[in-house]
């Protein structure tokens, strides 16, 4: 009966160990953004510069439209 006890106390110890070496691998190597982060964040920028385009086409083509409506 007592070699079953030591069994099992040496098997949680081994556990715990194995347990926190896992626990400090994930966190190291969670150093980055996550994958689904950086995605939504090129969306983002993606956006961002479509509508700059879009902006700056439209500014262009008014100044042009009143440069051909003033002569």
């Amino acid at each position: 009966m007592l070699e079953i006890y030591v069994r099992g106390q040496l098997l949680r110890v081994d556990l715990e160990r194995w347990l926190q070496r896992e626990l400090d691998r994930a966190r190291r190597s969670e150093r980055g953004m996550s994958e689904s982060v950086q995605n939504a964040l090129f969306v983002v920028l993606a956006i961002t510069i479509v509508g700059l385009l879009a902006v700056a086409i439209t500014a262009f083509i008014n100044r042009k439209i009143a440069v051909i409506g003033a002569s």
